[in-house]
């Protein structure tokens, strides 16, 4: 899709959308938005409030916190404490299916600012996860790229 079809879109969302606007970002796409786009879609929808980040690159996180602040951020269990830590608005999670409290605690953590805890609870779910750059199999990791 073109950045001029992107844009027919955007436009076309931002007449007919009379709530606030989700936008989710997956890391597997054709074309993952960074916050330079999000900056020029804002314009053309201005109720896009929440952007769903799918990736594990922490650094478009900061950036696009830094570049559109107004935009509510949300990422996966793979990023969270670090992603909170930089202003991320919460987590769009999988594991809140199998175990709540698990993750409202976690969240909890990060919203205190008890990084320590967050930290270790992100260790340990990297660990089992296989979001410590390799697969669950141990071998390197090629999701979110």
């Amino acid at each position: 899709m073109s950045e001029a079809s992107r844009d027919q879109f955007w436009r076309r969302a931002g007449e007919f959308s009379p709530v606030p606007v989700v936008h989710y970002n997956t890391g597997w796409s054709h074309y993952v938005f960074g916050a330079a786009d999000y900056r020029r879609i804002l314009e053309l929808v201005p109720n896009l409030a929440t952007v769903k980040w799918t990736t594990r690159d922490i650094a478009h996180v900061s950036e696009l916190r830094n570049t559109v602040p107004q935009l509510a951020v949300y990422v996966s269990e793979e990023i969270f404490a670090p992603a909170m830590a930089l202003g991320a608005a919460g987590c769009c999670s999988a594991v809140v299916n199998m175990n709540p409290a698990f993750m409202l605690e976690w969240y909890h953590w990060c919203r205190r600012g008890s990084w320590s805890k967050a930290f270790e609870r992100q260790r340990r779910l990297a660990v089992l996860s296989g979001s410590a750059g390799t697969d669950r199999g141990g071998r390197p990791s090629s999701r979110g790229r």
